[in-house]
């Protein structure tokens, strides 16, 4: 019999289900369970799932059961429900790059990165909106899906182009996402809905798989990074650990060893703010909360800088 589980759990960080997933506290099909209810309920207001297949979930969640029934090893993200940008490809389900060319196209494989997340045990259960091509907008809206509000407001923003990703995440409708950055795909959006986010450096994970144009995904893409979005710091670590590698055909040439922290405490750190710029007016709610931040920053002994270089941001957009 499953056990009928709280909203509140949605909300746990990803390393606390699977923690909880394998001391039998609950199931992983529990989990999924409760993720299917919630898309269910909340996903059509928000719309921010676009393609799901809990059909296949259910298995993968099943078969994590099993083996930790059997007292088999599983991997670290065993038994957390995901979703994974609609930009990347992902085997057996519909994955479109929110483009109309296609609206109709299945990869037959995984790219290297999903398959890192399965191997680790993670449960994949649809994908998420993104614009057309992932274009280059702070927003996330195409032909195909519509748009996706924000769960904190449905009259507001999700950012782009992993607004999907970063609205299922904060709306307790995915325990963790799989998204793609190049000038902040994975970063606005989780500013825009309150999640944690990381563009890795390029290169760290692989990033084969990534629907940017009919016939694209075979090799990979200039500037473009796959990066985590997930509801703690923490979480950001985990999903780094499984997602770190090189693609399948470079693993025999090379391998990836990421350097301890050069610096351990905030005191260590020099952090610039960049709050007055022309082309971006700050509202003064906010920007009061901003320079709360800095302050707290300060005050833990880190060198808090306003200077910036000498390139405004209208000149940027230019370049």
């Amino acid at each position: 019999m499953r056990a009928v589980l709280s909203d509140d759990v949605a909300f746990w960080p990803t390393r606390r289900q699977v923690r909880a997933i394998h001391t039998g506290e609950f199931s992983a099909g529990d989990l999924l369970q409760l993720y299917a209810a919630r898309i269910e309920r909340l996903n059509p207001a928000v719309n921010a799932i676009v393609t799901l297949d809990l059909d296949r979930a259910s298995r993968d969640a099943a078969v994590i059961d099993e083996r930790l029934a059997r007292g088999e090893p599983v991997g670290p993200l065993a038994g957390a429900p995901m979703t994974i940008k609609d930009a990347i490809a992902v085997g057996g389900m519909r994955s479109t790059g929110g483009a109309v060319e296609l609206q109709d196209h299945v990869p037959a494989d995984d790219a290297p990165a999903v398959a890192s997340l399965r191997s680790a045990g993670a449960v994949i259960v649809g994908k998420t909106n993104v614009p057309r091509w992932c274009n280059a907008e702070t927003e996330t809206h195409n032909e195909l899906f519509g748009t996706t509000n924000n769960p904190w407001n449905p009259g507001r923003s999700v950012g782009g182009s992993s607004g999907g990703s970063a609205a299922a995440v904060a709306a307790g409708m995915s325990s963790c996402d799989l998204g793609t950055d190049i000038g902040g795909s994975v970063r606005i959006p989780s500013h825009y809905c309150g999640t944690y986010a990381l563009k890795p450096s390029f290169g760290v994970v692989p990033q084969l798989g990534y629907l940017s144009h009919v016939g694209a995904g075979r090799v990979g893409a200039d500037m473009n990074v796959f990066g985590p979005i997930t509801r703690s710091a923490d979480d950001l670590a985990l999903l780094l650990d499984v997602l770190v590698g090189p693609a399948p055909e470079d693993a025999h040439a090379w391998r990836v060893a990421l350097p301890a922290p050069r610096r351990s405490r905030l005191g260590d750190y020099r952090i610039g703010t960049w709050f007055d710029e022309p082309d971006l007016p700050v509202a003064a709610a906010y920007r009061a909360v901003l320079e709360r931040a800095a302050e707290a920053l300060r005050a833990a002994g880190a060198q808090v800088d306003a200077s910036h270089p000498n390139v405004g941001f209208r000149e940027q957009l230019d370049l």
